[in-house]
């Protein structure tokens, strides 16, 4: 199957990805270590967009790019084709629920109303992947998952929840990169 999705960043380093490809990341997101892509369908990339710039310029104001010259938002948008069986999806009702048990669990003894450790989220689906890639037989390259939106203004409140993202593990070399946009 092949996957749309959109990566907001700045210029440089979308000149960077072009010339050379996404490398792996150094830093560990919510749903785990990957490369980050906003999912859309074929009619619906006006919010993947506008996401992706949400995300550049809210990492542009945490300092992300200081190091790049083009500090300027750029939305890379790709094409991601993965083997069912290395594909998770963790809005399926079996691995919510089980989301919710483990995290339930780790935070046994704490306090219900403190927010969720970033770093427990990871370690639960870090456990979750690793017990799919060992039913599966195989590595799991591609994960669909629901994360918080970046902090924007401009965002409509459109979302019942929070909007998917594909969380690309492995196979960087494989994500067709269809357009770049300078915005």
């Amino acid at each position: 199957m092949v996957l749309g999705g959109t990566h907001g960043t700045c210029i440089s380093a979308a000149e960077s990805i072009v010339a050379s490809g996404f490398k792996v990341p150094t830093e560990v997101g919510r749903a785990g270590k990957g490369v980050y892509f906003w999912a859309h369908g074929k009619q619906h990339t006006d919010v993947a967009k506008k996401l992706a710039i949400g995300w550049h310029e809210c990492a542009r104001r945490a300092g992300t790019y200081n190091k790049y010259l083009n500090q300027d938002c750029a939305v890379l948008w790709a094409e991601i084709p993965v083997h069912r069986d290395a594909f998770l999806d963790f809005n399926a009702p079996e691995l919510e629920d089980a989301l919710s048990f483990l995290v339930a669990k780790a935070r046994e003894g704490g306090k219900e109303n403190e927010p969720i450790d970033s770093q427990l989220l990871h370690r639960v689906h870090e456990y979750v992947i690793q017990a799919a890639e060992k039913e599966h037989g195989c590595a799991i390259d591609v994960i669909r998952a629901r994360v918080a939106p970046p902090k924007m203004a401009f965002i409509e409140k459109i979302y019942v929840g929070n909007p998917n993202c594909y969380v690309v593990r492995n196979g960087f070399d494989r994500i067709k990169l269809v357009h770049t946009e300078h915005v």
